[in-house]
């Protein structure tokens, strides 16, 4: 079986990583983090590792790119505690424990350099024509959410912090005050949802595939961390693991919650990712307002959607303009890349994780 999230999201701040949080070196027996620059088949790399091992019965956690959403940065197959990673730009990554924890492959082995070189001047061009196209997405996103963020303080009052709390205490009580789990859970960070060249991105069908339970959160004005982070202290108290999803647009605050040993999670909808699945309640958080605030703040709210959304538009289409530069780029490096070579070498990786089973 496969799990889908994202490690990566394309925000109000620039580019924001979760990727410090994918392993534990103390309890997970390796992370290879995969170099080598553009079309090197980083991703072809990990697919078929991926796709090797759940042919052989073993569970793999895919890990999509926020800039394309059907390209992989990274695996892990908990039966082997072993992690492979896109390492390069934008999310750098090195060795904090060289040999005894992470391992480096190079994928750039695979390049024909002599037929590169004649390509140099196009190349370099091309990487650096396609970086500006992220400034401008990430410019775009920081004036939408200045935008939004203004209605959302106003709206945001202590008597609703109260009202949404409360209501997060009667689902503890309902899904998880009988627990008889020992020790206190642990918290994976995933992004379930990314804002990418497509728009808004999302692995809801995954989650809801495999929950025997599900809550769907109204959360046009951003409340559901609020009741979500009183629910994964509560899960986390009574020793169960949790899989915590930050908002992509701003990762300080929660957008969803999964308690796999439960079967539960708790999927927020907004005017941007709309999960549309089956759901056995529906929290309307939106509802919990303050029926006066929200009639005063009408006319602000409408007007503030409206150009929040011109401005996502924006972001959307930099975005497809950097999509776009980089698949150029890899089409000046494809046909200087030997494939086989690449699959030689991730079978190779296939080999060894049966090997230690």
């Amino acid at each position: 079986m496969k799990e889908k999230y994202f490690l990566g999201a394309n925000g109000p701040l620039g580019f924001y990583g979760l990727y410090d949080h994918f392993t534990d070196p103390m309890t997970d027996r390796a992370l290879f983090i995969i170099k080598g620059g553009s079309g090197c088949g980083k991703s072809t790399f990990m697919k078929h590792i991926s796709n090797a091992m759940t042919t052989k019965g073993h569970d793999v956690e895919e890990i999509y790119c926020s800039a394309d959403p059907s390209s992989l940065d990274g695996l892990y197959i908990p039966s082997c505690k072993t992690a492979y990673v896109d390492g390069t730009a934008p999310h750098v990554l090195e060795a904090k424990f060289a040999g005894v924890f992470e391992q480096y492959i190079n994928l750039g082995e695979n390049y024909d350099i002599g037929e590169l070189v004649k390509d140099k001047t196009r190349i370099i061009h091309q990487i650096q024509h396609g970086k500006s196209h992220y400034k401008r997405a990430y410019d775009y996103l920081a004036a939408a959410d200045k935008v939004w963020h203004e209605i959302v303080e106003e709206l945001c009052d202590p008597p609703l912090i109260e009202k949404i709390k409360k209501r997060s205490r009667g689902m503890i009580g309902r899904e998880i005050a009988s627990s008889t789990q020992d020790g206190t859970g642990k918290i994976k960070k995933r992004f379930l949802t990314s804002f990418t060249h497509r728009g808004y991105s999302d692995f809801f069908a995954e989650i809801a595939a495999k929950s025997k339970r599900i809550y769907h959160l109204d959360n046009q004005f951003g409340f559901a961390h609020i009741l979500l982070e009183e629910i994964q202290f509560a899960a986390v108290d009574a020793g169960f693991d949790v899989t915590s999803c930050p908002s992509p647009l701003g990762p300080s605050q929660l957008d969803h919650l999964i308690i796999p040993e439960l079967g539960l999670a708790f999927l927020s909808s907004d005017d941007g990712w709309q999960y549309q699945g089956r759901y056995d309640r529906h929290i309307r958080l939106d509802a919990m307002v303050d029926a006066e605030k929200l009639k005063k703040a009408k006319q602000r709210i409408k007007f503030s959607k409206k150009v929040r959304l011109m401005l996502m538009e924006e972001a959307i289409k930099a975005l497809g303009d950097a999509k776009n530069e980089h698949e150029i780029l890899e089409q000046l490096y494809n046909p200087h890349v030997d494939f086989a070579g690449v699959l030689d070498m991730a079978e190779e990786q296939v080999q060894m994780l049966l090997k230690k089973e």
